[in-house]
């Protein structure tokens, strides 16, 4: 089954309508890049190009599931900014708010290497 096909059923699945295609779109950005679904990531930035939420938190994301292709095609979407923005509040930085951190917990020094080289913050 083809990415259109993927995301129909994946739409259809949780029940989303016309209304909230915008949400379902990042919903399912988001859900490709915990997969580390890297052609799905690739297929629906292409038809979202003004997409920006989260952009740091996506990269922790990515850097959680260890795929430095992934990191690089997120790092270099023109809606990343890469100004700590996935980085709660406060300073107080986790494995879930550091994508330095996420990579670190699971010992993945070549997702650490990529990070370092991308100029993540």
């Amino acid at each position: 089954m083809g990415h259109a096909g993927r995301c129909c059923l994946w739409q259809s699945a949780n029940g989303c309508g016309a209304s909230s295609f915008l949400l379902w779109e990042e919903a399912a950005v988001d859900s490709a890049i915990k997969r580390g679904d890297l052609a799905l990531v690739q297929w629906l930035l292409q038809r979202m190009p003004g997409y920006r939420p989260g952009m740091g938190a996506v990269v922790v994301k990515a850097a959680t599931v260890g795929c430095e292709a992934l990191l690089e095609l997120l790092v270099w979407h023109p809606g990343y900014v890469g100004d700590g923005s996935g980085v709660a509040g406060g300073g107080q930085e986790s494995s879930l708010t550091c994508p330095y951190l996420a990579a670190a917990k699971d010992g993945d020094l070549g997702t650490l290497t990529a990070l370092q080289r991308l100029g993540v913050p």
